[in-house]
């Protein structure tokens, strides 16, 4: 997240790392990095915290099985979290999961696809990532279903933002974004759960995927290392989960470096990603306080990269235009 969230209390945060690592640092720097979580930098130690529930997955057991990959399967380019004195991945904090690791200092890749090398490598570290299944299976871990949770939050925000655009403090401006698109989104919502429905009914193939792999998380230190990050999402799914992911992140002429994926299960994933995020930032919009109301629309994302957010409002507002126009134009 780009704010702090003032719901992980500091002096807690940093009693916590004294007794579970043994960390004597107090100082919290807070880092405005990633979308789902909340990141400091404590002496040479970064340190993530996530709600421990996610879409209704264990967080804390991601990264347990994320330790094990590296530890037993020799998955090194996974940048696992440092155990604590007790041996676990992680540790708890009023309903949020604590991860330190070593502060490495390093950049991640922005939105641009992987060159074709990168993508080979990316490919490589998902595979064996999904072939040591058998090797892991005594370790639990979640699956991730084939959900379609936001279909009523979507259908409500949509009715908030269309029918009674006064009740949020971007009134009509918010409308006039959305309106234009609100039946394509309904249909597409409505194939959605088509989906959900026909996939429930097969048989599938899991194996623990990471969930994620995509540019933005793959870590280059100084001295050119790669990792592999946001260790967070790993869960059991079928293959298709990575390899969509991969696919979207890969330029045209490179897609067959992924490899065949089954159509049904592409879609679901596609749909799954847009109409979530989108889900995510209406609903923050339409039901914002006016506090962080963005001063205008001034990322154009087909031309420019993602900018420096200066508030959560501004963010929602961009990436919203963003899902938008990339689900439905």
């Amino acid at each position: 997240m780009i704010t702090d969230n003032p719901a992980i209390q500091h002096r807690a945060l940093s009693e916590l790392l004294h007794a579970e690592w043994e960390h004597r640092s107090t100082e919290l720097i807070f880092l405005p990095v990633g979308g789902a979580s909340w990141s400091y930098r404590s002496g040479d130690w970064f340190v993530n915290v996530r709600d421990g529930i996610d879409d209704g997955r264990d967080v804390s057991l991601s990264f347990e099985m994320a330790g094990t990959l590296r530890d037993r399967c020799g998955l090194d380019f996974l940048l696992t979290p440092t155990r604590t004195v007790s041996g676990h991945a992680s540790a708890k904090l009023d309903g949020f999961v604590v991860v330190v690791m070593p502060f490495v200092d390093g950049v991640v890749r922005g939105w641009d696809p992987f060159a074709r090398h990168e993508l080979a490598e990316a490919v490589e570290w998902v595979s064996r990532i999904h072939e040591a299944t058998p090797d892991v299976a005594d370790v639990p871990l979640s699956i991730r279903p084939f959900e379609d949770w936001f279909a009523e939050p979507l259908r409500d925000a949509l009715d908030r933002t269309c029918e009674d655009p006064v009740s949020s403090p971007f009134g009509t401006r918010l409308r006039d974004l959305v309106a234009p698109y609100r039946d394509a989104l309904l249909d597409s919502l409505a194939e959605h759960e088509a989906l959900v429905h026909g996939l429930t009914q097969r048989d599938h193939a899991f194996v623990v995927t990471h969930g994620e792999p995509d540019p933005q998380n793959v870590l280059e230190a100084a001295d050119g290392t790669r990792w592999l990050i946001d260790l967070g999402e790993i869960a059991l799914a079928p293959r298709e989960l990575d390899l969509y992911v991969l696919r979207k992140a890969a330029r045209p002429e490179d897609g067959q470096l992924v490899g065949d994926l089954d159509p049904d299960l592409a879609r679901y994933y596609e749909n799954r990603w847009h109409l979530s995020e989108i889900t995510e930032y209406l609903d923050h919009l339409s039901r914002s306080d006016g506090a962080d109301v963005p001063e205008g629309d001034r990322w154009d994302w087909r031309h420019e990269p993602e900018p420096e957010w200066r508030t959560e409002g501004e963010r929602a507002w961009g990436l919203l235009r963003y899902f938008l126009s990339r689900h439905l134009d």
